[in-house]
């Protein structure tokens, strides 16, 4: 099942949209959790550590129909060296060309890693030890990165969520399908 139910805190929001319609959601400030009794996926309004329902009055804002007709942008993600990642890009979907691992092949995923330039210039890379790659050794060589620039602990990071990810730049090529 692949329910998702939106807390509007309208009474008649079925009338209001078509059904089986395309909708688009502007999902910022909004919170997606589990409703704890039946574990349907909820997006609403935060609401303490919970979902609660969004406010009638932005419910209109946030949530639109679209037609086939309307076509969404596809997001451009902006190309990067590891010098060229900022703070003010945290929580920004990047890729980062231009350097390797400094342990690769020889450490594995979790937790942080130091993708460099030749030059020396370096980023953190963060991964979580609950990652399903996180056992796995680092790939070697020069390959581009597609992440989340994050900032913890007032250090700088990208945080990978898959080796889909990761691209080797020479070949072009996947690092999880190259190891397949």
């Amino acid at each position: 099942d692949q329910t998702l139910e939106i807390l509007t805190g309208l009474y008649e929001t079925y009338a209001a949209y078509p059904k089986d319609g395309k909708l688009v959601i502007k999902a910022d400030g909004l919170r997606l959790g589990r409703n704890a009794e039946d574990g349907v996926l909820q997006l609403g309004a935060p609401e303490g550590t919970s979902v609660g329902y969004i406010n009638s009055d932005l419910v209109f804002r946030r949530i639109t129909s679209r037609s086939e007709s309307e076509a969404i942008a596809p997001v451009v993600i902006p190309t990067l060296k590891p010098t060229e990642v900022t703070r003010a890009m945290a929580g920004r979907l990047v890729r980062v060309t231009g350097g390797a691992f400094t342990q690769g092949g020889e450490k594995t995923w979790s937790g942080e890693k130091t993708y460099s330039e030749s030059r020396g210039k370096s980023l953190t890379v963060y991964t979580s030890p609950y990652a399903t790659f996180a056992d796995d050794l680092l790939p070697e060589g020069p390959m581009d990165l597609v992440g989340i620039v994050t900032v913890y602990r007032d250090k700088l990071q990208l945080k990978i969520s898959s080796t889909d990810d990761v691209y080797y730049t020479e070949y072009g090529t996947n690092v999880a399908r190259t190891a397949e």
